[in-house]
């Protein structure tokens, strides 16, 4: 499969993730998508990804990976970890056969990142 059909399908997968959220009524707001090779850089020296963006490329940069925030009912994003991200965590591994941050193995990455869905 080419990286652009990747990309086709990893957006399909989004918007069943979105359609999901809405239908139990978790609204949720997009805040990271696409990244330069620099942008990914930077994250990856403030300790915040494991991929340099040169030597190892982020899912990000292949326009594969999106990270999502949950807003409550006023439009505020809810940083912290509460439930709903696992509700769309399990829905995109189990369902849609994606990658989520939630599930990262904290040994191997040093984070737990529950605001990432990747393809």
């Amino acid at each position: 499969m080419t990286n652009t059909r990747r990309r086709i399908v990893f957006f399909i997968k989004v918007a069943q993730l979105v359609i999901y959220a809405w239908i139990r009524g978790i609204k949720l707001l997009p805040f990271s998508f696409h990244r330069t090779a620099a942008e990914q850089k930077k994250l990856y020296e403030e300790g915040k990804s494991k991929c340099d963006g040169y030597t190892s490329i982020s899912k990000h940069q292949e326009w594969r990976a999106m990270d999502f925030v949950i807003v409550d009912d006023e439009d505020n994003p809810i940083w912290e970890y509460i439930e709903s991200y696992n509700v769309l965590g399990k829905f995109w591994v189990e369902h849609l056969n994606g990658r989520w941050g939630g599930n990262f193995n904290e040994d191997s990455t040093g984070f737990s990142d529950p605001y990432h869905f990747e393809y």
